[in-house]
């Protein structure tokens, strides 16, 4: 199985770029759900991507940070770090990326638009999911409950320790709203005060996305739910079973990713708009002189060199 599992997705001028946790692949979709193009040239373990004016910054979990243009292009690697970084977020004159797992946890590191290392900070050991920025920084969230804000110096402003497991979190006006993944939905204010919280549903929610006059919550279970920016509920689909583990806000609708290569897109008023087509190919092999020809049960037939590069896809 040739598969993509995406882990998350950036909206960009006429459509949106999701990048794959298995083995580096980035496919740019335009808003109508077909495929513009991909790039399959890395191999590393995507876990986040953030827009930034020419392009999209990708994070992976073996601590790579690579930008790649719009046309696709890879622009420059950074490969300084080996943290295993799961959230990217774009700032003034950079981008900030967060760590997450194990001894390589609890890192927040700005690269500025070149790819080059401008600061970091690791006085906290927190395994961070994901992160948004604000005016005057970012807040981080974890699995532990944590949302801790830092500023655009990479110093720590406040810290709110809870017990719920954080795993997306997302900008709004006055502050920023956290979804868990026992369906909890809490608002923050931008000094790091709890404003209301949401426990109705018991879903387990990867991502969250801001549209107009709310927040969309995304999960496994192809669970998507919109609540107002007073926490209430306003409509939720559940016609999907989909793993989503991305999700962004388009003009007209929120596009949400997740594995298997699934791509989603849905109105404002939650109902789903259309299925981009999925990226898995499932393959027979023959062995050549230089390198390897699959041919899939779909039709593709692709050939890898003996470094298993694509060579060509047909």
């Amino acid at each position: 199985s040739y598969s993509y599992d995406y882990a998350g997705v950036t909206t960009v001028a006429s459509g949106v770029i999701a990048v794959s946790s298995y083995n580096g692949k980035v496919v740019k979709y335009d808003l109508d759900g077909n495929i513009m193009w991909e790039n399959r040239q890395k191999t590393y373990g995507y876990k986040g991507v953030t827009t930034v004016e020419d392009g999209v910054i990708a994070v992976a979990d073996s601590g790579e940070i690579v930008k790649y243009s719009l046309n696709g292009n890879v622009v420059w690697v950074n490969n300084e770090k080996k943290y295993s970084y799961l959230g990217i977020e774009t700032v003034d004159n950079g981008v900030i990326a967060v760590a997450g797992v194990n001894d390589a946890a609890g890192q927040v590191v700005k690269y500025d638009l070149n790819g080059n290392f401008k600061w970091e900070n690791t006085e906290k050991s927190n395994q961070y999911k994901d992160v948004t920025a604000i005016e005057d920084g970012i807040v981080a969230v974890t699995p532990s409950g944590k949302a801790v804000k830092y500023d655009l110096e990479g110093n720590i402003k406040w810290e709110d320790t809870g017990s719920y497991h954080y795993d997306g979190v997302t900008t709004v006006e006055d502050g920023v709203i956290a979804v868990s993944s026992s369906g909890k939905v809490v608002k923050y204010s931008l000094e790091g005060n709890v404003v209301w919280e949401n426990n109705q549903k018991s879903y387990y929610y990867y991502k969250i996305t801001t549209v107009e006059d709310g927040v969309v919550a995304v999960g496994s279970g192809g669970k998507v739910v919109k609540y107002n920016l007073k926490g209430n509920v306003v409509w939720e689909n559940t016609e999907k079973s989909y793993l989503y583990n991305g999700v962004t806000t388009v003009e007209d609708g929120i596009i949400a990713v997740g594995y298997n290569s699934k791509i989603v897109k849905y109105n404002l008023e939650g109902n789903v708009a259309w299925e981009g087509a999925a990226k898995s190919y499932y393959c027979y092999g023959i062995i050549t002189e230089d390198g390897v020809i699959a041919a899939g049960v779909d039709g593709k037939i692709v050939k890898y060199d003996l470094e298993g590069n694509v060579v060509w896809e047909n």
